[in-house]
């Protein structure tokens, strides 16, 4: 198998050079004549719009996508059928940063209300889906003395939130969902796979007891989330991303601890089921 690059439409704007002018930060593939990429890029005056473009099987095209505020993003997008596409992340307006949920019906992209934690930021980095009416967005809530993780999911049912933290999608609403806290500070999610309505998996990081950062993984058995033990790669790591296929599941991210800086290594986590 041959990698290639493929030209894709860059409208941001050099205000920001060198920095963030054009980002596509996930993909999602109905087909492969139809393909969804998210992100967000650099808009005049040094706002930051966000960004969606379409593959059709022969070029990228930039599609327009709505803003809360002068300065969004997506981080995550999930694709079901040509005329169901969802796409997560974070409104940076005030008087809080909050979640961000935008979904495609064929048509054209719109804002979907999602719940946020009263007095917190919040933000959302990844969504995934075991079907149009079980989907689940992650990412982290944060306040002064720190942050937790956060989820949705979307069932159909009333809103019920509590600082726990999950958001679900079941076909009608977004919820939050409690969950577990596994560290005294600074718990993220940043990535989410999904199996089937009881079989979840969330992948992130959080700081131990000793305050070193360590890998996170929590899995939804369909009544509750819970901590699953993550391998220790004996340095700091932390999770960015997950996918299921063929029955193994796949965690990815970065670790590494060298005094007087960060240095990186891939870290890479597989579990036969």
């Amino acid at each position: 198998m041959t990698f290639s690059t493929i030209p894709t439409p860059s409208p941001g704007s050099s205000e920001c050079a060198p920095y963030y002018q054009n980002d596509l930060t996930a993909v999602a593939e109905v087909s492969a004549n139809d393909v969804w990429a998210v992100g967000f890029y650099c808009g005049s005056g040094n706002t930051q719009p966000t960004l969606t473009e379409h593959w059709d099987g022969s070029q990228w095209t930039q599609v327009a996508s709505p803003n809360p505020s002068s300065y969004s993003a997506l981080y995550g997008v999930v694709a079901f059928a040509t005329d169901n596409v969802w796409a997560v992340g974070q409104d940076y307006g005030t008087p809080l940063p909050s979640t961000l949920i935008e979904h495609w019906n064929g048509n054209g992209w719109s804002i979907v209300g999602s719940p946020n934690p009263p007095g917190r930021t919040a933000y959302l980095a990844a969504v995934a889906g075991s079907s149009p009416t079980d989907i689940w967005a992650v990412g982290y809530s944060g306040s002064a003395a720190g942050t937790i993780p956060l989820v949705e999911h979307y069932d159909g049912r009333d809103k019920n939130g509590q600082t726990g933290l999950t958001e679900h999608w079941d076909g009608t609403e977004w919820r939050l969902v409690s969950g577990p806290v596994a560290g005294p500070a600074e718990t993220q999610f940043y990535a989410v796979a999904a199996n089937s309505s009881h079989d979840v998996w969330a992948f992130g990081s959080t700081w131990n007891n000793s305050f070193d950062m360590v890998p996170l993984i929590e899995h939804w058995t369909g009544g509750a989330w819970q901590i699953v033990t993550s391998p220790d790669p004996g340095k700091a790591g932390e999770f960015f991303g997950a996918t299921s296929i063929q029955g193994h599941l796949w965690g990815v991210g970065d670790c590494g601890l060298q005094a007087g800086g960060y240095v990186s290594d891939p870290l890479t986590l597989v579990i036969k089921r």
